[in-house]
């Protein structure tokens, strides 16, 4: 993220930078809003948290133009590695088990790819946008079982999911690394 802010400055390009809300932490169930600190004690979190001040500080210092839309688990064309990417997509339509992390009947937000695509987009476009982080929007919050049933009226068939929980990921992330860093 230092070469590409690096870059930025010296081209006088500006930067609208997509991310997630891993920065935020556990928030106890709270809705997640952009004016939250980052308290997120996992090592990807606070990652995300020191680009995230990195590129805002960049942008305070003059150095760049900067802001950062944010979205939740993606899904829609090409989107891999998502709780709802081809994991999930996959099974479904071929008629097996979707395996999912945690209580699949906890409210969850997923975003359409496009979506955030163009929100990113709008945010480009908007000088009152730089200098700070944005929620872009998403769809409504419901569960993963109800997307699941969303899914499923479109493939036809019922998807059927297997929730894996916290003690479920412990024990497969000892040997399958991306399951390991799911955890967190």
């Amino acid at each position: 993220m230092r070469g590409i802010v690096d870059g930025v400055g010296r081209s006088g390009a500006r930067l609208v930078m997509g991310d997630n809300l891993y920065m935020y932490g556990p928030t106890g169930g709270q809705p997640l809003r952009e004016d939250m600190p980052y308290t997120a004690t996992g090592r990807k979190g606070k990652t995300r948290a020191e680009i995230a001040r990195m590129v805002l500080d960049a942008h305070k210092t003059g150095q760049i133009r900067a802001t950062i839309g944010r979205a939740s688990d993606f899904y829609g064309p090409r989107v891999r590695g998502s709780a709802v990417g081809e994991t999930f997509f996959e099974p479904a339509i071929e008629g097996g088990v979707v395996n999912v992390m945690g209580n699949p009947d906890l409210p969850h937000t997923y975003t359409y790819i496009r979506d955030f695509a163009r929100g990113l987009v709008n945010l480009s476009e908007q000088e009152i946008a730089f200098g700070r982080a944005w929620h872009v929007a998403s769809d409504e919050t419901i569960t993963t079982r109800q997307f699941a049933d969303l899914v499923a009226e479109e493939v036809d068939r019922p998807v059927r999911l297997r929730p894996a929980g916290k003690m479920m990921l412990a024990v497969v992330g000892l040997f399958v690394k991306d399951v390991r860093e799911l955890r967190e």
